[in-house]
């Protein structure tokens, strides 16, 4: 069916200020995205406009490799037409066209259904953990950039990596500032969730390889196509890492959408086994980072790891089994 037979726009030729116009309009369908954040306007038959703040070049450069990396016989990814910015008050506005996938996201399918796609989302994320990245890419999105999502604050990382060991010492930066909000009381130190000594532990990322990660897997993010084919979306938080970040953040994600991840958690539960210590080391480091993140910049001041005290050895509970 044509949608568009009386406001038809060439997305490929379009000025930028054309398609700029299209999408604040009010003519074309928001198929997606929030009130107040970023949006996804229908604008052709095949063709969708996601714009907004945090639409950035780094993400569409990372669908782009992906699309033209993937095995479209194990899942797909979206076609990347175009990408632009426009510059607000605010700051930038970016402007990523690619190709519309028609479908019903697997947020919105029955929950038998999605339990039951849990070893083929298990087979799509490894091969994406597979697919070859370019020689010597640092940590990050492909092609560079500042890591976004929810292991990095509100914010992003706020920094981009030349190397693996710079994204090992701003991580550890952020379990130091971790283990002194410990100190002082800002939370009950038996959330640790594991042995009491780990609040001393540090990554080391040395020797790790990076892989692609999406970063955000969830069930609005993927689309169950009409053929029975599934379409990953939404790559902004995508890149290079190594490949427990992706396993930790389909974990933070599981109490968001219990039916589709916990099978999915479990086809992947001796990688979960195996990194049980980096998870909880990210774990820390997304708390550290999102309430961080969001204190009063005069109260960060005061948070200096390097005039603390190491933990009196009263404050230490007795160590209790936890699951």
């Amino acid at each position: 069916m044509d949608l568009f037979n009386s406001t038809r726009i060439d997305y490929h030729n379009a000025s930028e200020k054309s398609l700029v116009d299209a999408c604040k309009s009010g003519q074309y369908p928001i198929i997606g995205g929030c009130e107040f954040g970023r949006h996804v306007v229908l604008i052709e038959n095949d063709a969708v406009i996601k714009y907004g703040y945090g639409v950035t070049a780094a993400e569409a450069a990372t669908q782009a490799y992906v699309h033209s990396h993937v095995d479209i016989s194990i899942f797909r990814v979206p076609k990347v037409y175009r990408f632009f910015e426009e510059e607000s008050d605010l700051g930038s506005i970016g402007y990523l066209v690619m190709e519309f996938i028609e479908g019903t996201t697997l947020d919105d399918l029955d929950i038998h259904i999605k339990s039951g796609l849990s070893t083929r989302i298990a087979s799509y994320l490894r091969h994406l953990w597979q697919i070859p990245i370019p020689a010597n890419t640092p940590p990050g999105p492909i092609g560079g950039g500042e890591p976004r999502g929810h292991i990095w604050s509100d914010e992003g990382a706020c920094t981009v990596f030349e190397t693996i060991l710079d994204m090992d010492n701003w991580l550890n930066v952020s379990l130091d500032i971790d283990e002194d909000m410990a100190r002082m009381g800002r939370w009950d130190i038996l959330d640790y969730r594991a042995p009491l000594e780990s609040i001393h532990h540090r990554l080391s990322l040395a020797n790790c390889s990076l892989v692609l990660c999406h970063g955000d897997f969830i069930g609005r993010n993927a689309i169950l196509q009409p053929d029975g084919t599934i379409c990953i979306l939404d790559w902004g938080c995508a890149g290079c890492y190594p490949l427990f970040f992706d396993l930790y953040l389909v974990i933070s994600n599981e109490s968001s959408d219990p039916a589709l991840l916990t099978p999915l958690l479990q086809q992947l539960s001796c990688l979960r086994t195996k990194f049980a210590k980096e998870l909880d080391l990210l774990r820390r480091v997304q708390r550290a980072n999102t309430v961080f993140s969001r204190a009063p910049k005069d109260e960060q001041k005061q948070w200096s790891f390097d005039s603390l005290e190491p933990f009196p050895e009263p404050y230490w509970p007795e160590r209790v089994d936890t699951v």
